[in-house]
């Protein structure tokens, strides 16, 4: 007989966060490169949350 996986709730939240973490952390890291194209303050304090909020999700 197959196994069934079952997650709770609470699992599935906890993979999401994860993931969007992941996708933040990674648009943080794109911006920080495009800095090094054309810098300008808006950019570097976007990239700084991303990272910051996506580290934070991604990491806890």
């Amino acid at each position: 007989m197959p196994h069934k996986i079952v997650q709770t709730r609470e699992k599935r939240l906890c993979d999401v966060g994860r993931l969007l973490g992941l996708m933040l952390f990674c648009i943080g890291i794109g911006m920080v490169i495009g800095m090094l194209i054309a810098e300008s303050v808006i950019i570097v304090i976007a990239a700084g949350l991303c990272l910051l909020c996506g580290y934070h999700m991604f990491c806890r």
